[in-house]
């Protein structure tokens, strides 16, 4: 019976950079290019498995900032924000993001469009 092999030489370079957050090393492609499919496809297998736990903890780390973004939020109001669009402006300034939801969000660690679906829920 003949294996069946997942790999694919061409996105291997992408896979590691999500897997581990850079490119792989000169080292790295020579034991590639030296492996057999069999290892290529262990290797492969091994790079799968290092993205599943990076986006497991990417997961976890956005709950844990949307906490704390719920958690900031409240003080705000406790500080006096009147609405939503007050405390969020009071974010801005505090996190020096000029105004650019995005740029908030990635500087708190938020998922992407956080805040435009906390303010639409407040409407």
């Amino acid at each position: 019976m003949q294996a069946t092999y997942t790999f694919d030489e061409n996105i291997v370079s992408d896979l590691h950079k999500d897997a581990y957050g850079f490119r792989p090393s000169q080292s790295f492609w020579e034991y590639w290019t030296e492996s057999d499919d069999d290892r290529k496809q262990r290797i492969w297998d091994d790079l799968l498995d290092a993205l599943d736990r990076e986006m497991e903890y990417q997961r976890q780390r956005e709950a844990e900032a949307v906490e704390d973004f719920d958690e900031m939020l409240d003080r705000l109001y406790r500080a006096g924000a009147k609405d939503f669009t007050m405390a969020i402006k009071w974010a801005h300034e505090a996190h020096d993001t000029n105004g650019d939801d995005e740029c908030l969000e990635y500087t708190l660690g938020l998922p992407f469009g956080h805040i435009r679906k906390a303010r639409e829920a407040t409407k």
